[in-house]
């Protein structure tokens, strides 16, 4: 349908959009950097704008959506598991950067780390096939116990398990991984070529992250002159609570 028949029917601009406004909601979103959102994001920039972009006061935020996406590069996407039950829709303006895409699976609670971060420290040459993501566990009451060494035994005799929370982006897969509490330490924020920030671990942790063998499979360049080694992801997963 197009864009003026729709405005004519539902009512959502004073008058059909000129394309002036357009271009105003089309250089707001570019001036954000961030390229993916949730749906209370977007809802939260229409409300924002709604007298700079001549919207009637009646007209639903899902009907603005549902213009601006017929109209301008706005797209609606959903990040789906193999093995987990619950979804996350998003919105991404342009072509998002994926690594933006695997941060916005929990904004502003999980961070890029390994095999992300390696990447976002220009460590790895190309963009990973797995993107990991870091998604803290609450915490917890220390054991009351001291460390023996027939814990030690039995914990490196069990078999240790890979993230269960992988989602599925174009060629990607988003590995949620499940670390355990740090208040953030050792995160920071960094930007994206397309300019959004995202969180990530610092060069420091990632290397350290990086070689205790508890990575997602990947090759990685510890200097211009170093070889390339893998290491093995072998993180504890546990519930992931839908955004």
């Amino acid at each position: 349908m197009h864009s003026d028949t729709f405005n004519q029917e539902r009512r959502i601009y004073r008058t059909t959009r000129p394309a002036i406004t357009s271009q105003k909601i089309a250089d707001l979103f570019d001036s954000l950097g961030t390229r993916v959102f949730i749906k209370s994001e977007i809802v939260g920039l229409i409300d924002a704008n709604r007298e700079a972009w001549d919207i009637v006061r009646g007209a639903a935020p899902e009907e603005v959506i549902e213009d601006l996406m017929e109209s301008l590069p706005l797209r609606q996407f959903t990040l789906r598991s193999d093995t987990y039950r619950n979804e996350f829709p998003r919105y991404s303006w342009r072509v998002p950067d994926p690594l933006e895409v695997a941060a916005s699976i929990r904004p502003r609670k999980s961070y890029l780390c390994h095999s992300s971060a390696l990447f976002m420290h220009k460590l790895l040459d190309q963009i990973p096939q797995v993107l990991c993501v870091n998604y803290e566990q609450s915490e917890k009451p220390k054991p009351s116990g001291g460390l023996t060494q027939e814990a030690l035994d039995r914990a490196f005799q069990n078999k240790q398990r890979q993230s269960a929370f992988v989602f599925n982006y174009g060629e990607h897969q988003i590995a949620v991984l499940s670390g355990k509490h740090t208040d953030n330490l050792a995160v920071q924020e960094m930007t994206l070529e397309t300019g959004g920030a995202v969180r990530v671990t610092t060069l420091e942790r990632t290397l350290i992250d990086a070689t205790s063998g508890r990575v997602t499979p990947v090759a990685f360049k510890a200097g211009p002159e170093a070889g390339h080694y893998s290491r093995k992801d072998q993180n504890e997963s546990r519930t992931l609570n839908a955004s």
